[in-house]
């Protein structure tokens, strides 16, 4: 089994965000906060629980 997991940054402050917090630190955080949540995903998969 495989889940989808991605982040969108929308609305209207979303290019000022880009702009103030742009580039490596950004994707650094992002890639962080994504492989956080994979592993929670995974391990709340595996132990069958919903909550």
């Amino acid at each position: 089994m495989s889940v989808p997991l991605g982040i969108e940054q929308s609305g209207p402050l979303a290019p000022l965000i880009n702009l103030l917090f742009g580039g490596r630190t950004r994707r650094y955080s992002t890639r962080r906060y994504i492989r956080t949540e994979a592993e929670s995903l995974k391990r709340r998969c595996e132990s069958g629980t919903s909550g």
